[in-house]
């Protein structure tokens, strides 16, 4: 009896483990839609809708704020995929699945109390993967967005996709311009291709060009054409799609930058651009072209008085960088290692605020490696350095090593703006001098962001160590040559000639730009270290004459009121008067030996 009791325990625990919880349903692929909520059921509820081979599903899911488990499962691979990302999305969503593709819902809560019980709804969507042919018209200031069949999550197969935007025309004077702000976001994949084409615009957006790509184009209202199109096989995720708006903008003439005729750029080039104060809206466009011989660039950027939201973008086919107004107050610089695709520049701003200066540069480089042993003399313009290979992954092995030295009487102030090394394995080394002997100011590994490093003397040595394995971002800094304050003791130690090379600023020594500088296609000579023009010092026997005449006149001062109180009190004293009120005065007569008396009673 007892044996019985024992088996009939395990049974029980066995269908609360494994048993049907009563709350599983299966739609079939003969069920053309469904709708329901879970029940909240300690062991969970499961909803399975079965793929069609015929039919996309298309799923929508409602008042989940617990963690809903979404599975796709697969007919043609035999295989139950659970899309982890999308899994933990709690507020309502929409999912479309591909042919012959079903879904496979979970929930278990975690507190069967919870009002939070998740509803879904579906239905076979013959509609959800079309994309018939749209022609959009879109007035001045009108914007409109589009998305890829399918977004975000399914891919649909063999798209075939094309969007005509045309826009109105309106009466505006000749120092306005008609521009099309073109914003895109988008994640690449193999065999999916988005062709946009606008005037002299025609790009192919696909694998070859971008991996991952969110940033804008700017183009003349002319007719745009967009085509996407997709492979025949199915695909589950994001890679493939993209989301895309199109603006209709006026813009002043004096507050454009993008040339239109001349947009690709095949060699070494630069380009400064002023940015006049009453721009509220800018936007630049430029592109460096692919070459044959897959030469490696480097790329300079600079942004005098630039606001907050100013953005700087650069991408190609395997980098996709922003930088924001407040990056650029130094000089940012990256390498181009993969010529085999173009590399597209474009800046936007978006407020109104002070005149600014845009300066970019491009030059061909025979290496992005990183020297074994170099020495670098500084100035109070900031020079950037980077890792190998900066922004990508360094391949770097072993030690290199920099000597940064600034003139006499000068500090070396170093702002690190980027890094992100193997932890422990790889690290970036500063010295108090001139070498790895001196003392240590800092060991950096691992991942940080926005430091600032001070040197004590002239020198500075820097080492980066990398094992070879498993490269990261890498570092980018800028260092530059920081006057020494001036204390007391260098007036009181040193001759006028000692003194002579010292500046009025004794903290640091400002950096000035030409602020009437203008658009010039041919500056070709332009490289990093031109960006700004330093301030002549101030001689200093000019501060010891200012503050000798300065002791003077407060020596002369004090002597002037010291004898002003001299002279007055001594004219007090000269003027005292006796008063005889109250007072007897006694005269004596000699001869008579008589005694008067004379009482003032007055």
């Amino acid at each position: 009896m007892r044996h019985d009791f024992w088996w009939f325990l395990c049974f029980l625990q066995w269908l609360q483990v494994n048993g049907d919880t009563g709350c599983d349903k299966i739609y079939t692929e003969n069920d053309s839609s469904g709708s329901g909520k879970f029940e909240c059921h300690t062991n969970g509820c499961r909803i399975k809708i079965d793929a069609s081979p015929v039919k996309p599903i298309y799923l929508n899911l409602y008042k989940h704020n617990e963690r809903l488990n979404i599975y796709v499962t697969s007919v043609a691979r035999n295989q139950t995929v659970l899309l982890k990302k999308l899994s933990e999305e709690t507020s309502d969503r929409s999912y479309l699945s591909g042919l012959n593709e079903g879904f496979l819902l979970e929930w278990k809560p975690e507190n069967c109390n919870t009002s939070g019980v998740p509803e879904y709804r579906f239905g076979h969507d013959t509609l959800a993967c079309s994309c018939n042919d749209k022609n959009i018209e879109l007035s001045r200031h009108e914007k409109i967005e589009l998305q890829s069949p399918g977004f975000p999550n399914f891919q649909c197969p063999s798209a075939q996709c094309e969007y005509h935007v045309s826009f109105s025309k309106s009466n505006t004077s000749s120092a306005i311009l008609q521009r099309a702000l073109i914003t895109i976001d988008a994640k690449s994949r193999d065999g999916v291709n988005l062709r946009l084409a606008s005037g002299s615009l025609d790009v192919g957006m696909n694998s070859n060009m971008f991996k991952t790509i969110s940033t804008s184009l700017l183009v003349e209202q002319n007719e745009i054409k967009l085509v996407y199109t997709t492979p025949k096989q199915l695909h589950i995720g994001q890679d493939g799609h993209f989301k895309l708006t199109i603006e209709g903008l006026e813009i002043e003439n004096d507050c454009d930058c993008s040339l239109f005729n001349v947009k690709h750029y095949n060699s070494d080039s630069s380009r400064i651009v002023t940015i006049p104060s009453h721009c509220e809206k800018m936007y630049c466009d430029w592109a460096m072209a692919k070459n044959s011989a897959n030469n490696k660039r480097e790329i300079t950027i600079s942004l005098e008085n630039g606001h907050l939201k100013d953005e700087f973008h650069i991408w190609n086919n395997v980098l996709m960088e922003k930088y924001s107004g407040y990056q650029l107050q130094q000089p940012r610089k990256l390498f181009i290692t993969d010529g085999s695709s173009d590399t597209h520049l474009f800046f936007r701003r978006s407020s109104v605020g002070p005149k600014s200066v845009i300066r970019v540069s491009w030059k061909t480089v025979h290496g992005t490696g990183c020297p074994t042993a170099s020495n670098v003399d500084l100035s109070t313009v900031p020079q950037v350095f980077i890792s190998p290979r900066y922004p990508l992954n360094y391949d770097f092995y072993g030690n290199c090593s920099l000597l940064l030295t600034a003139p006499e009487n000068h500090y070396i102030n170093i702002n690190l703006n980027d890094f992100e090394v193997e932890n422990i394995h790889d690290h970036l080394s500063f010295y108090d001098g001139n070498s790895s002997s001196s003392s240590l100011i800092e060991h950096l590994t691992g991942k940080k962001s926005n430091l600032t490093i001070f040197s004590t003397g002239k020198m500075m040595f820097v080492n980066f160590f990398s094992d070879g394995f498993h490269g990261r971002r890498g570092y980018h800094y800028t260092a530059m040559a920081v006057r020494k304050p001036i204390t007391i003791n260098d007036l009181d130690n040193s001759n006028n000639s000692a003194v002579s090379s010292l500046p009025f600023n004794d903290i640091m020594t400002e950096t000035v730009i030409d602020p009437d500088v203008q658009l010039d296609s041919n500056y070709s000579s332009f490289n990093g270290t031109d960006f700004m023009h330093s301030l002549e010092p101030v001689q200093g026997h000019v501060i010891l004459h200012f503050i000798c005449s300065v002791f003077i006149l407060v020596a002369i001062a004090l002597i002037a009121i010291f004898g002003a109180a001299l002279f007055k009190k001594k004219i007090a004293d000269t003027n005292v008067t006796t008063s005889f009120v109250n007072e007897m005065v006694r005269f004596h007569n000699d001869d008579t030996g008589s005694t008067v008396t004379i009482e003032n009673n007055a």
